[in-house]
């Protein structure tokens, strides 16, 4: 099913049939079954996010001819009346393609992608189609400052969702979006330096700070019986910013290791581990390193016990390791960070938007995160009245927050929310991933660490763990 059968969602809404380029411009319909479409990237072949591609000097001519061939084709129109104005809002994608999370980066550009889609069928932000340009950060620190000064000074864009890792978010603020005063929203970055960094209050993150998560972790370790674990973790702002607060919060003894990510074999390290006396590994690496060092604590017969986090919580793991090592072995994340996870009523409304959309529900949990983020940041340009980047920062705590109106994922609720907003009516997104309610260092003010475990070669949640900012 593509996003054009949305309509199994429940009720008719506005039904672009799918367009390719050459349809576009001869004027004919793709059939919507087509087994082209969408996959992951795939929504710039519909009419709606085909026109957010757009760059070239001849873009609005293209949209009038699109817009043409959606009259003709298209089951159903939505009359919409939004303001109109005189540039597009540009959103930049700073998400891993490559390296250790292009997993998470390209589920989540699809949910960034579905949110984009359903925004322009609502008539876009301020009269114009919301538009999208992609960077590939790919999983390295230097590259993301590259590509997030690329975004901004080559492509324009007024806001960035992104980036994934911790070192990469704080080297983008400081070096690029907070002097350049562009908003920036990350759905993974977990950092505890992220809460107090000099950002002028251009940064936000939809995901739980590991000042939140570390202290369940510690619990959930001692409530396994261990009171002597090793800590392989990355030598970089993610894995020093969990290790510390980890330490600080359990009981018992831990054997800190300083991981290089990039080794082949972390063997002599296990082995430092095991002659300390370590009961178990944690793991706070992303999944590459942790699939190697698992595998060689097994396979040298050091380690049988392993505890994981937000970074490690993949299925790439269970394809790389195997199901039956990891059966039964636990982690924590943040709440929304994993779609099999103890879900609320949020998280099932987007499972089934995404699902109708994508023909497979979400994979990673960054797909509705993406989707959230991309959502408030439109409505926050809507609710300025402007794509300046200072004043959709000063409304993203309009709209997402507050006492107003509660809006929750899904095709009509988003069409709703943004007719709320021209009409000057108070909002409140609650998002699929986590509550989007910013506290004023752009920190969730409340939320949920759960605990999960791998269990058949699937990731199942346990229970959840409130938390406060």
């Amino acid at each position: 099913m593509t996003l054009e059968a949305g309509a199994s969602l429940g009720k008719r809404h506005l039904l672009y049939s799918r367009l390719s380029v050459v349809s576009a411009l001869f004027g004919a319909c793709v059939d919507p079954k087509s087994p082209e479409a969408p996959t992951t990237g795939a929504l710039a072949y519909h009419a709606g996010m085909f026109t957010s591609s757009l760059q070239s000097p001849g873009r609005r001519i293209l949209l009038v001819l699109l817009a043409l061939v959606v009259a003709g084709c298209a089951e159903e129109v939505v009359e919409v009346e939004p303001q109109s104005s005189s540039a597009a809002l540009r959103l930049g994608a700073l998400f891993d393609q490559t390296g250790a999370l292009g997993e998470f980066g390209r589920s989540g550009e699809s949910g960034l992608r579905l949110a984009v889609h359903l925004v322009n069928q609502a008539g876009g932000v301020l009269g114009q189609p919301v538009e999208v340009v992609l960077a590939d950060g790919a999983t390295d620190t230097e590259v993301t400052v590259t590509a997030a000064t690329q975004l901004i000074e080559a492509d324009g864009v007024h806001a960035i969702v992104g980036p994934l890792g911790s070192a990469a978010a704080i080297a983008v603020v400081e070096q690029v979006t907070a002097e350049r005063r562009i908003p920036t929203i990350s759905p993974t970055a977990t950092s505890p330096r992220l809460s107090h960094i000099a950002d002028d209050g251009f940064f936000f993150r939809s995901t739980a700070s590991d000042a939140a998560q570390a202290p369940v972790l510690a619990d959930l370790a001692t409530r396994l019986g261990f009171q002597r674990v090793a800590v392989l973790y990355r030598d970089d702002a993610y894995g020093r910013d969990l290790f510390q607060p980890f330490q600080t919060a359990f009981p018992g003894e831990v054997v800190g290791i300083a991981i290089d990510p990039e080794r082949d074999s972390y063997v002599e390290e296990l082995r430092q581990a095991a002659d300390a006396g370590a009961q178990a590994v944690v793991a706070m690496t992303f999944v590459p390193a942790a699939a190697r060092y698992v595998k060689q604590a097994v396979e040298h017969g050091l380690f049988d016990q392993f505890l994981f986090t937000d970074g490690t919580a993949s299925i790439d793991l269970v394809d790389a390791v195997g199901a039956e090592v990891l059966q039964g072995m636990k982690g924590t994340a943040a709440e929304g960070t994993v779609p099999t996870l103890t879900s609320s009523g949020t998280q099932d409304l987007f499972t089934a938007l995404y699902s109708a959309a994508y023909d497979q529900p979400p994979v990673t949990g960054l797909e509705a995160a993406a989707f959230d983020i991309a959502i408030c940041i439109c409505l926050a340009a809507e609710r300025a009245g402007s794509i300046d980047g200072v004043l959709i920062r000063d409304a993203l705590t309009t709209v997402c927050g507050g006492d107003g109106v509660i809006i929750e994922p899904g095709q009509e609720t988003i069409a709703a929310a943004l007719k709320a907003v021209r009409a000057g009516q108070s909002i409140n997104y609650d998002g699929a991933s986590s509550t989007m309610d910013w506290d004023a260092n752009g920190d969730l003010k409340t939320g949920l660490i759960s605990i999960w475990e791998f269990s058949a070669g699937a990731i199942v949640g346990m229970e959840s763990v409130p938390f406060e900012s």
